[in-house]
Parts: C-alpha cells; structure tokens; sequence
C-alpha cells in the first residue's frame, strides 16, 4: 500500500522513501529559495537516520536559490524556533516526524518569527512548490 505524502501549514511528512523523498526535499529547498527569494535560513533536525539525506537534498535546493544557510545540526524543535530569532533569519526548517514511527520524516517550515508558517506564507510557498515541481 503506497503512502500520502501530508503537506500542511505544520510542514511535509511522510514514510522516508515512498513517498518522502530527496527530490521532494529538494523541491522543498528549491520552492521556500523562491518564495523567500533572499536571505538566511537555519536547518536543524532529530536524530532519526534519515535526517542527512533529507538535510543534503534540502540544502542543495536552498543553495541553488541563493540562499545562506546556517546548519545547527541535530536540535529540539525549540532550539530551532529560538536560533531563528537569534540569527534574524528569514525562516527555519527542521526535519523531524516528532511522535511519528521511525520510518516517517517530516520538514516544518518555519517563518522568521520562529512560528509555522501563517495561511498566506503556506500559499505562497505551496505556489512555489508546485511551479518547482514542473521545473525540471
């Protein structure tokens, strides 16, 4: 049985693989440089053995968008919200699936007030996300 991939304000999780891929975080890092279109971002994530290959795909999309990234490695979800405030950053992503089964993952995209993002920041960016999608 194929899994959803769960895209919300509260961020994209699903089972690592099918359907959460690198090339879905990839789209993730791509689609939030383009809705940002400058500026910094801090990453953070859990423990869960996925987070590497989920943070790479991620950092390779932000990169190509021209966005500076401050990788704080292996943090709670509120060190990150903190660090983002901190760093006056534009917005934050931390991968995690939080209560979630070790097979899931998740990336929560937070805006620069360390907060998920609003109604009309997860417009814009889903907006984003699918041009991404179809653009390569």
């Amino acid at each position: 049985m194929t899994q959803s991939l769960i895209m919300t304000m509260s961020g994209i999780r699903g089972v690592v693989g099918n359907p959460l891929t690198p090339s879905i975080s990839l789209n993730v890092g791509i689609a939030l440089g383009k809705w940002l279109q400058n500026g910094v971002v801090v990453i953070g994530g859990d423990t869960r053995t996925s987070h590497d290959t989920l943070k790479g795909s991620l950092l390779s999309g932000l990169l190509s968008q021209g966005i500076h990234v401050i990788d704080i490695g292996r943090v709670t979800t509120p060190t990150l919200q903190q660090a983002i405030r901190y760093h006056q950053a534009s917005a934050g992503v931390m991968i995690t699936a939080s209560h979630n089964p070790a097979i899931w993952n998740g990336i929560k995209l937070m805006n620069n007030e360390g907060s998920f993002l609003t109604h009309h920041e997860y417009d814009q960016f889903i907006a984003c996300y699918h041009e991404s999608e179809t653009s390569y």
